[in-house]
């Protein structure tokens, strides 16, 4: 007995072949097709929620910039004030040291007429 195939039984054996590898070549388009449907759809999904989420930071970074230029005025304004308020401390101060420097020289010269007036009815 011969272990050669005849010529029908390997022409079956070679159509057998030739049906599994259209089998698996349509059954790996498929596959590919499906698998590109959902890298399509996958991207899709993806883009939208990188959007949804870059417009939520936008308005977060806004309300931000929005809470800190108030909390910004805020402070100038009670910065402004401050510095308004020793402004006119300072004025009170310089008035005081020179109405007080005024009072000793016009109490000293009081003194000294008054110690000249003495003098002169002394003598």
């Amino acid at each position: 007995m011969s272990n050669h195939l005849g010529l029908k039984e390997t022409l079956a054996l070679l159509d057998r072949l030739r049906s599994a590898v259209q089998d698996f070549a349509a059954r790996e388009e498929k596959l590919a097709g499906e698998f590109r449907i959902r890298s399509a759809a996958e991207a899709k999904v993806f883009e939208a929620d990188t959007q949804r989420q870059e417009s939520r930071l936008a308005v977060a970074i806004a309300d931000a910039e929005e809470d800190f230029e108030i909390e910004k005025a805020k402070w100038q304004s009670k910065c402004e004030q401050r510095k308004a308020r020793i402004t006119q401390a300072h004025l009170v101060v310089t008035t005081q040291v020179r109405e007080g420097v005024g009072g000793r020289e016009g109490r000293r010269k009081q003194k000294l007429q008054e110690g000249s007036t003495q003098a002169e009815r002394d003598r």
